[in-house]
């Protein structure tokens, strides 16, 4: 008379096929790279340039008794601002 869909016939069947192995659920997901992944790649380099250079303006600023509160010599500043901004 009328058919019914897999569902219907056999709902054992439909969680068997749905269902994943131990294997496939412990492998890491690959991340397919995207247009995306470069635009924000690039925006957070850039975002990070200024943030260097405001570093050195603000060390640079400060005076050579701050400085030396803080261990750093002038000739040391650009030094101590990369480790500030790129701790890597």
């Amino acid at each position: 008379m009328f058919s019914m869909n897999a569902t219907q016939q056999s709902p054992n069947r439909l969680s068997e096929s749905m269902a994943m192995t131990f294997y496939e659920m412990s492998q890491p997901t690959v991340r397919k790279f995207s247009l995306f992944d470069g635009i924000f790649s690039k925006m957070n380099a850039g975002m990070k340039a200024v943030q260097y250079g405001r570093m050195l303006q603000a060390l640079s600023q400060l005076s050579d008794a701050q400085l030396s509160a803080m261990n750093v010599k002038r000739s040391e500043i650009a030094a101590h601002a990369h480790r500030c901004i790129y701790p890597d």
